[in-house]
């Protein structure tokens, strides 16, 4: 191990103006590979995405001359005069992330930093603490090393399936070869409703920056408030979204109109060649037409036709439609870790192996897409 991360130190900064400037060298540029891993995000969620009870963590591995070399964004959610006098340090996600993971400098090693973060994040939380990461790629390469560091302080972590990510890889096709690649079954309702859309007058707008804004946000609100979607746990969330992304010129709203009625809406995020779609909803009145359907496939058209992307990403979750417009399934993961020598830590992890076991007699047959 480098004698820079032998000396590293670590510590929690309760928000990102407090971060050392050098944090900013993680985030310059096109250097992150995810937007879910961008400053952007992580400000989207501190302002309008955590609960009141949350304590935002940053844990930033400093070198022995104070430049950060790996972050951690993180919230302490309970409380020391909780039960077993534990909290739990979970990562800066909540309900709307795709990804997760730390956060290191491109000139840093990244197993050795991963494994050192680990190490000296079982130091910093107290040995009640729980840690617990979630939308964490299975494939990430640095996860063992970072598991590796947990281990040498006392911590034991155990992983389980948290949701899938369904995408479609997209460089030089056309929408017709993109499409063609589709069930028959599929075509035949785009070609269909389509027409039925376009006899009404249908018109569709894609939304990519500032002007007119709060207009858009009104429209995107007051068809979701018509569909069958759930209130939002976070309600100001996506609108503060909407316009970060359109301030950054990464958004695409898009919208199916008949008249000056907006009836189906879907927010799609570019970030580095990917188009990832957030929020699709529509109109319930209109189920018939299915505005959804087409609209979904007139954002596909032109993010592979007016933004050249290099993948198609429908985010969060195995929704049972995601399969008929992509063929690629990504597995994210959560890790749990807990300390045994602390009556918190071996209950967490004593009901962490129930429920794999239980799993494993289920053989997963909840989902399919789990095995």
């Amino acid at each position: 191990m480098s004698a820079e991360i032998e000396s590293a130190s670590f510590a929690f900064f309760p928000e990102l103006e407090a971060l050392p400037e050098s944090s900013l060298r993680l985030w310059a540029g096109n250097a992150v590979p995810s937007f879910f891993l961008t400053r952007a995000w992580f400000e989207c969620l501190i302002s309008t995405g955590l609960d009141p009870a949350d304590r935002v963590a940053l844990g930033a591995l400093q070198s022995k001359d104070g430049l950060v070399i790996a972050l951690l964004p993180a919230r302490f959610v309970g409380g020391s005069s909780g039960a077993l006098n534990s909290r739990t340090l979970r990562s800066l996600t909540g309900p709307y992330a795709c990804l997760f993971r730390p956060l290191v400098a491109p000139d840093a090693d990244p197993m050795q930093t991963a494994h050192a973060l680990g190490r000296h994040l079982g130091t910093a939380v107290t040995r009640s603490d729980i840690i617990q990461l979630d939308s964490l790629d299975q494939a990430w390469p640095e996860l063992s090393a970072f598991e590796a560091g947990l281990r040498e302080v006392g911590f034991i972590s155990a992983q389980y399936n948290h949701f899938g990510n369904w995408s479609e890889a997209a460089p030089g096709r056309s929408f017709e070869q993109y499409l063609a690649a589709r069930e028959g079954s599929l075509r035949e309702i785009l070609r269909r409703r389509r027409r039925d859309l376009e006899q009404q007058g249908a018109r569709y707008e894609v939304r990519a920056d500032d002007e007119g804004i709060e207009a858009a946000i009104a429209a995107y609100e007051s068809v979701y408030s018509r569909s069958w979607k759930l209130p939002e746990p976070y309600p100001t969330f996506h609108a503060h979204l909407i316009r970060a992304a359109a301030h950054e010129g990464i958004l695409r709203l898009g919208f199916c109109y008949l008249g000056d009625r907006p009836i189906a809406v879907q927010l799609w995020i570019l970030w580095n060649g990917s188009a990832t779609v957030l929020k699709l909803a529509h109109d319930q009145e209109f189920d018939r037409l299915s505005p959804g359907t087409v609209l979904l496939a007139h954002m596909i058209q032109h993010v592979i036709e007016q933004d050249a992307v290099q993948e198609i990403d429908f985010g969060r979750g195995d929704d049972a439609y995601k399969h008929r417009w992509t063929a690629r399934r990504r597995q994210r993961i959560g890790l749990i870790a807990a300390n045994p020598r602390s009556i918190a830590g071996l209950g967490v992890l004593a009901r962490q192996a129930a429920g794999r076991w239980a799993s494993r007699i289920r053989g997963d047959r909840r989902n399919p897409f789990l095995r």
